[in-house]
């Protein structure tokens, strides 16, 4: 190893970022990643002194050529290297990746994950309640129970007071380790909460799962639910044993979308997951169809209820009563063994002589119990825990702070091992016993006795509670209760604090609930912030899927709705902001007519440009206030059109950047990084690469410091692609196309998709790997034609052609070029032209690709704006110019190419010319043009020499690596495919697939159109016959 290096980049906990030391002295600090690897780009060496360890790096030469750096660290009596890459590698994540791994105490193995740390409120819900000491073992249920590994789906269903959970709880300690338990409440509606929820229980036994589905769940526009249950139940193919999902109080749960993506998760169960469902209600599942195919084990109210022998142990090992059987009988058939009965009747009758009479008046009823709680137990308690449980009843689950923050009483905890022991219905939910739960029919009745005797009490006790959950930073609890509470101004002031942050981790759906709970007077009076948490309800609906989009927008409708309504009340003065608000409410319904005008697939493009202009001139008419949020929904609508159906945007650069500069000072995390998104975008569109390289670079910098922006860092990646690519930095752009490629699937980005691979169907033409570009190409289509958006269909028109002439495929390109007829030519028509004269070019049609490309010129040449389309043209102008011999023109036109190229280092739309524009510029070496444009015109030589060196030399070598790791070799569908496949194979219909393997004909075409897209394909035979070549119709997969 090399001597020591000279610089050190050390972590910095005290000020949060990494800094520069060199001879003892502090050089500079990093506040952006990218500040740190352009001083990298000077650097040879240096020592890393991370979080997580620390490192010598050296750039060290190979013996094939080229410098890569490599990491260095001291293990025991050796030194343990490893290889880091280029210099765009060297991000600070890497290195502290890199320092946690060279530095463990195993070069081999690293620890395993462990579980989330949860917030304390969350994790009582991970866990079963706490058994009491003396809970009785009910082991015919336990063995029912028992047979849920032979069932997808376990439904508990019975109504209040039969004992599930504790049933559940019983059944699951027997073994724990196979049930990942989660206790749902009302809050749980809101599909994100639930599904992070859910990942929570999961990964209380499975600790390593779900990293990219809760990037998802956190993202600021969430993919499809069903997308991110995929991803979800892709990490759980590998269970080799029985795991337990068990869901308690699942009657909860009413949002619809919850209950559509159970439905499908338990359509695509892995063989290993069982579902368990514990509700008062049966789920709005087809029942009936997984209970025909044996998929299904139920337990009702008759399977629950306590038989004589139960009760009797219940009686007496838990209540600590002692009966006559006769008495046990005549007990159990009054209350037809409902648990909450027997419990009831056994406190209330401890204060009998004569218990044989009191079982002989006890009905047993759900009425009379409640009369009985207020009767026979509240009457007889202590004053102060008759006062302490009435005034916690409004409270789900309790531990002694909060009991002491709502109720002021001091002995908050004393009182609660109290009623424990008095078996007065509170549950543990924690082995410290630090939280409970009151069981619901006793709390029920609770609060129906305060609000009968104190009902001025109830809104300060809510009010309480609110203060005390948000102290504990639970905002969402502490808006419940301040709504609960009537205590509508604190809500709100709680509401404006959360309002970004519901929408980014998707609870956008609960501003929604909370202000349609508002009275119409702070409908009015907070139109600002109604309208406000409005746009941020409208943007998710951009997002999500059709059927969700639709609700979506009905709700913002809604809101606007109830806002319109209360400002055109004659009776009340005009608000001082009238004209602002009147002026907000337009733009929302510009945007939601927006909204629809992009999900309507029946549209063709003249028909979108129409319709999207008209939105755009009614915005233009609007006058907006300050604050910049607002302004995203007329850029939003300029983008798309102007830049992606018109193609000429750069007139909105200026624009762009000033909204850039407010949206930084705003400090608004979402304004901001959708402008640097529109403004990188921009820069590719005009040709200026170093601009956008630099705005996507700090772009990648802020979503790094941000939680929830992850959906967005995929387009900020095709920027940086974009650039490499041009600048012919081919092999630097593949990880960042492989990493783009990978997100857009997670969030089902079919736009960011079709763009990845479509710049790695040009990777791989430059680097001459023809085969692996056709497999893309076809996967390509594939997807587009999926989609059935003309848009991209159009898209890949350009790479389709590049494929044919540098496959030799002449005739294809040909017929191509002669379907083309056009004699004038708009905005979104210069990539057929360019394309139309490269194929004439190659046809050795010289005279024609020159009066093509001459008459373009002509009308409409020096009104293109974009640099690159520009450069295209010139480089096609220079080689039909030398081929057919017009000399002098050749060097005018090549002056002003390759002005046009150098300043942004654009070798690879002269390398895309082959070997005639390789002559052009050795010619023009020999010249005594000006120095720096000949000295660039060898820095093209020089590219196109490297790259005959690899295709003669190594083009074999790289097919081989290449293909020994690609995705094709290692088997890329689910199980659950393989089974729809080898059905496939036996040719059974879609119908037959969904009969056999019990789920809808819908999921059947869904999972075959997941086969196709994983394999490339559009046909069975296609996909069979690939399949076979893969061997992977020989898995040992029982349907």
């Amino acid at each position: 190893m090399p001597r020591s290096p000279l610089h050190i980049l050390r972590w910095s906990s005290e000020r949060h970022q990494y800094e520069l030391v060199t001879q003892h002295h502090l050089e500079q600090h990093f506040h952006t990643e990218h500040q740190w690897l352009l001083w990298l780009e000077t650097a040879t060496s240096f020592s890393f002194q991370g979080a997580s360890g620390r490192l010598n790096v050296y750039k060290e030469a190979r013996a094939r050529g080229g410098t890569y750096w490599y990491a260095y660290a001291p293990a025991s009596k050796r030194t343990r290297k490893r290889y880091l890459g280029q210099t765009a590698n060297l991000t600070f994540e890497r290195l502290e990746e890199t320092a946690r791994a060279l530095n463990s105490s195993s070069p081999e193995t690293t620890s395993p994950p462990q579980p989330v740390e949860q917030p304390v409120i969350l994790r009582t819900k991970l866990s079963p309640p706490h058994l009491p000491v003396m809970a009785i073992r009910r082991a015919r249920l336990h063995t029912r129970l028992d047979a849920a590994k032979s069932h997808r789906l376990t439904l508990v269903s019975a109504s209040a007071g039969w004992g599930k959970t504790t049933l559940l709880s019983a059944w699951a300690a027997q073994a724990p380790e196979r049930v990942a338990w989660l206790s749902l409440d009302e809050l749980d509606n809101n599909p994100v909460r639930f599904w992070l929820s859910v990942l929570a229980a999961l990964r209380t036994r499975l600790p390593a799962i779900g990293k990219h589905t809760q990037m998802m769940l956190n993202a600021q526009q969430p993919p499809a639910l069903t997308t991110i249950i995929m991803t979800l139940l892709h990490d759980l193919e590998t269970l080799a044993e029985p795991l337990f999902l068990l869901l308690d109080d699942y009657h909860h749960i009413t949002e619809q979308s919850i209950h559509d993506t159970m439905l499908f998760l338990l359509e695509h169960l892995p063989p290993h997951l069982h579902l368990i469902l514990v509700s008062r209600i049966d789920p709005p599942f087809a029942l009936s169809r997984l209970r025909l195919h044996g998929q299904l084990l139920e337990l009702r109210d008759a399977d629950v209820r306590f038989l004589e022998d139960e009760a009797a142990s219940f009686l007496s090992q838990t209540m600590g009563l002692t009966l006559e059987a006769n008495d046990v009988h005549l007990l159990v058939r009054r209350t037809a063994g409902w648990v909450a009965g027997l419990q009831l009747a056994a406190f209330s009758m401890q204060h009998y002589e004569d218990r044989s009479e009191f079982i002989r008046a006890f009905t047993g009823g759900h009425r009379s119990l409640l009369d009985y709680v207020q009767e026979e137990i509240l009457t007889g308690l202590p004053p102060a825990l008759h006062d302490f449980l009435l005034q916690t009843s409004l409270l789900k689950s309790i531990t002694a702070p909060l009991c002491q923050a709502v109720t002021h009483e001091t002995r908050s905890q004393e009182l609660l091992e109290a009623i424990e022991r008095a078996n007065l219905f509170v549950v543990p939910l924690d082995r410290e016993r630090r939280w409970y739960r009151i069981h619901d029919l006793f709390r029920e009745a609770l609060q129906r006795r305060l609000k009968a005797t104190q009902p001025e009490l109830v809104p300060l006790l809510h009010q309480r509670a609110a203060r005390w959950y948000e102290e504990q930073g639970a905002r969402q609890e502490a808006i419940a209760h301040a709504l609960d509470g009537a205590d509508y101004d604190y809500a709100i002031a709680l509401m404006q604090q959360r309002v970004e942050v519901a929408w980014l981790r998707g609870e956008a759906q609960n501003l929604y609930h909370w202000i349609m709970a508002l009275p119409e007077t702070y409908i009015r009076a907070h139109a600002d912030f109604v309208l406000t948490a409005t746009l941020y309800l409208l943007n998710t609906a951009a997002s999500v899927s059709h059927p969700q989009h639709r609700s979506t927008l009905d709700r913002v409708k809604q809101m606007i709705t109830r806002v319109e309504a209360n400002l055109r009340q004659p009776d009340l003065p005009e608000p001082e902001n009238l004209q602002r608000l009147q002026q907000r409410l337009s733009l929302l319904h510009l945007g939601i007519e927006h909204i629809e005008i992009m999900a309507s697939t029946s549209d063709d493009i003249e028909t979108l440009i129409r319709r999207l202009t008209q939105v755009q001139q009614q915005m233009q008419a609007l006058h907006l206030d300050d604050e910049i949020v607002w302004h995203t929904i007329p850029l939003s609508v300029a983008f798309i059109l102007h830049w992606s159906l018109l193609q000429k945007s750069g007139f909105l650069i200026p624009q762009y950047q000033e909204a850039w500069q407010r949206a930084r000072q705003s400090g608004n995390p979402f304004a901001l990084l959708k402008i640097s998104q529109w403004l990188a975008l921009l820069y590719l569109g005009v040709g200026q690469l170093s601009l956008a390289y630099q705005q996507s670079i700090e772009a990648l910098a802020l979503i790094e410091q941000f939680d929830g922006y992850a959906l967005l860092k995929g387009y900020f990646l095709f920027c940086l692609v974009n650039v490499l690519y041009h600048r012919n930095q081919v092999e630097e752009a593949r990880p960042l196309l492989q990493s783009m490629l990978h997100d857009a699937q997670i969030f089902q980005q079919v736009d960011l998709q079709i763009a990845a691979r479509i710049y790695q169907i040009k990777v791989e033409l430059a680097a001459g790997e023809h085969a692996r570009a056709h497999d893309m190409l076809q996967q390509v289509q594939a997807l587009v034609q999926s989609q059935g958006f003309s848009l991209h269909a159009e898209r890949i028109i350009p790479v389709c052609v590049e494929y044919w002439l540098a496959t030799g495929d002449l005739a294809q390109a040909a017929q191509w070029a002669t379907s083309y007829t056009s004699e004038t030519w708009k905005d979104n028509d210069t990539a057929t032209v360019l394309l139309v004269a490269r194929i004439f070019l190659v046809l050795q049609r010289y005279p024609a690709a020159l009066e093509l490309l001459e008459r373009f010129r002509e009308q409409y040449f020096e009104q293109m704006e974009n640099t690159e389309n520009k450069a295209e043209f010139l480089a096609l102008l220079v080689v039909a110019l030398h081929q057919t011999g017009k000399r002098e023109q050749v060097h005018t036109t090549l002056l002003r190419l390759l002005a046009l190229c150098e300043p942004e280092k654009r070798l690879r739309v002269l390398l895309n010319m082959g070997q005639p524009m390789r002559h052009i510029l050795t010619r023009f070496l020999n010249s005594d043009e000006d120095a720096t444009l000949r000295s660039f015109a060898s820095s093209v030589l020089a590219a196109f020499a490297r790259e005959e060196q690899r295709r003669v030399g190594g083009t074999s070598a790289n097919k081989a690596s290449r293909n020994a790791s690609a995705p094709a070799s290692s088997n890329p569908l689910t199980a659950q495919e393989q089974r729809v496949l080898r059905l496939l194979a036996a040719g059974q219909t879609y119908a037959e697939i969904a009969e056999r393997l019990v789920v809808s004909r819908n999921t059947i075409k869904t999972q075959v159109s997941s086969i196709y897209r994983k394999l490339g394909v559009s046909r069975r035979v296609e996909a069979l016959t690939l399949a076979q070549q893969l061997s992977l119709l020989q898995e040992n997969i029982t349907p």
